[in-house]
């Protein structure tokens, strides 16, 4: 187990269709992967999750998902990789804080 607050993906189960924000702020003990299901949060405007502990890639399916997504705010984890090409045609995209983590791929031209 975790001692503090872990990401699992048994969290995500019922309808949570209308979520819209995540907005947890910065230093949370938070620990784990982004779900890739977070993806279905199909209304998802607003996700911050800053100075954590979460790891691996961005999943593909926040990009195909988060059409309507206009601040990412993922600052001071320990993310890697690129940032998703699915996240191109996103117009709505304006705010992205993502440093201070382990990127070493690409990211859109959009950006």
């Amino acid at each position: 187990g975790c001692t503090g607050g872990c990401i699992e993906r048994s969290d995500y189960v019922g309808d949570y269709d209308r979520v819209c924000r995540i907005a947890m702020g910065k230093l949370n003990s938070l620990f784990g992967q982004i779900p890739s299901e977070l993806g279905y949060l199909s209304e998802m405007r607003w996700f911050e999750i800053q100075e954590d502990y979460l790891f691996g890639t961005i999943p593909d399916a926040l990009g195909t998902g988060w059409t309507k997504l206009h601040t990412f705010l993922v600052g001071h984890n320990f993310l890697h990789g690129g940032f998703p090409p699915t996240f191109q045609n996103n117009e709505m995209l304006g705010t992205i804080f993502v440093d201070g983590n382990m990127f070493n791929g690409t990211f859109p031209s959009v950006f």
